[in-house]
């Protein structure tokens, strides 16, 4: 598809980026690291080029190429481009989207990872908070984040907030 893509429209087009962001995480997937992180950097470079910055496909390719950075064990690397997808998402998406928590609650996963507990806190609890005002009700997502809390908590000594979780 990508070579098709290539010939029919261009190498600056968005189907063009979108094959590459797939080729990827296929690659991804397969374990086959380096040459996921080559399509994936070319499809950010190219979604920059149509979007600029601040972009939803921007981010969404920044993820992948955190989890191939995460694999490939540069955890600093992997956390500062999740940082930076978080950032794009705050400046696309307003304060209290569902996508800002679930981006929260991932870096909570990769600071604990790392064991930055203080930092995973409080992605945590960030989260948390964007979750409990966007959805009344209870939801699978703020179950997840909690069970994140109460293993920071855990990890920290605190084991009655782990249980209060």
């Amino acid at each position: 598809a990508l070579r098709v893509y290539r010939r029919v429209r261009g190498d600056q087009n968005a189907d063009v980026a979108n094959a590459l962001n797939g080729l990827g995480l296929s690659l991804w997937r397969k374990g086959q690291l380096e040459r996921a992180m080559e399509r994936l950097e070319e499809a950010h470079e190219m979604y920059v080029g149509l979007y600029g910055d601040d972009h939803a496909d921007v981010a969404k390719v920044l993820t992948n190429m955190a989890l191939t950075l995460q694999d490939k064990g540069l955890f600093g690397d992997a956390l500062a481009m999740q940082e930076k997808e978080l950032g794009i998402l705050r400046r696309t998406l307003g304060p209290d989207d569902e996508g800002i928590a679930i981006s929260l609650h991932n870096l909570g996963i990769s600071y604990k990872g790392q064991g930055l507990l203080d930092e995973a806190r409080a992605r945590y609890e960030e989260g948390l908070g964007i979750v409990r005002r966007i959805h009344a009700e209870k939801n699978s997502l703020e179950g997840n984040i909690l069970q994140g809390i109460g293993n920071v908590c855990r990890d920290q000594g605190s084991l009655d907030d782990a249980l209060r979780m």
